[in-house]
């Protein structure tokens, strides 16, 4: 297990050592796996980082409650949940209208971890296709696996 952490840690690491935002954009970053992957993990890790303090998280629930983000409380400056649907096919009003409050509210970056049944590239074209782009920069986009 303690090679499986430093093998993350490392990956994620140096993940952070090549991003750049462009000036004006917030930085976006989306958590994307299975059911059951370690997505939360992995968020719970990278809102500990300095470099993420004061991050706002979107938590995509496909049930109807809340599932793990009381797990993120306490790590992120604000903590959102969409429960009930999946961000990729049906939710993309609601996730839009957070998306524009945060950018109006803070610079300050912005992780979505997508339910376990999200499909990365539907999420962001329909990220595309809302003109979310103008206002953020995507510098990361994690698949967990286990």
């Amino acid at each position: 297990m303690a090679q499986r952490d430093n093998d993350l840690e490392f990956s994620l690491n140096a993940a952070f050592d090549e991003q750049r935002t462009q000036p004006g954009l917030v930085p976006l970053y989306l958590i994307n796996g299975s059911l059951g992957a370690g997505k939360t993990s992995v968020l719970e890790y990278l809102l500990r980082q300095p470099e993420f303090a004061g991050s706002r998280v979107i938590e995509n629930e496909y049930a109807n409650e809340n599932v793990d983000g009381y797990r993120l409380e306490g790590l992120a400056e604000l903590v959102t949940t969409l429960a009930g649907d999946c961000v990729c096919c049906s939710s993309k009003h609601a996730l839009t209208r957070m998306l524009l409050d945060f950018c109006q509210s803070s610079p300050a970056p912005v992780f979505i971890e997508a339910t376990g049944v999200a499909r990365t590239m539907n999420l962001v074209e329909k990220l595309i296709n809302a003109r979310i782009f103008d206002k953020y920069e995507l510098l990361q986009s994690y698949y967990v696996i286990t």
